[in-house]
């Protein structure tokens, strides 16, 4: 498997898919598979509704952006299913939070012990002002270190 080939297994596993408009767990509006942002701009309540093929698509493209950006901007280089792992985990909180992280600076020392420990403290979201624990960004970041650390997809995640 690619690293791409990972990080869809994880993304469309926990994004799901949905064909028409819905407000995410943070309030954003997103399509597909959590996009937020399309080629003609951002998902608004009136976005047209897509196919699973076209979020596919849009899903593929965005992971195989992330896999070159994040290549860019880690060296050592990780293995297909360490960079898998990082590129989910771009998808969903966003590659700006990971360039300022501390878990990039410890993938760039090789700290793969305390990257994984600050990879898992990733599981909080602000739901109506509050900064809360969500299981599902939990199981997400439990998945991804399991990857990452394993270079296998826990089972029920294909």
């Amino acid at each position: 498997m690619t690293a791409e080939d990972y990080a869809f297994a994880l993304a469309s596993h926990f994004e799901g898919f949905r064909s028409a408009p819905y407000r995410d767990p943070a309030g954003y509006w997103t399509i597909g598979y959590g996009e937020r942002f399309l080629p003609s701009g951002p998902v608004t309540a009136d976005t047209p509704a897509i196919t699973q093929a076209q979020g596919a698509e849009m899903l593929r493209a965005r992971l195989a952006d992330l896999v070159t950006e994040i290549g860019d901007m880690v060296k050592p280089a990780m293995n297909t299913a360490q960079t898998g792992a990082i590129v989910d985990f771009c998808y969903n909180m966003g590659l700006e939070a990971f360039r300022f992280s501390t878990l990039r600076r410890h993938l760039e020392l090789g700290d793969y012990d305390l990257a994984m420990a600050d990879l898992l403290e990733w599981d909080h979201a602000h739901v109506d002002g509050a900064f809360v624990v969500l299981p599902g960004l939990r199981a997400r970041r439990e998945a991804e270190a399991h990857l990452f650390t394993t270079g296998e997809l826990l089972p029920g995640i294909a």
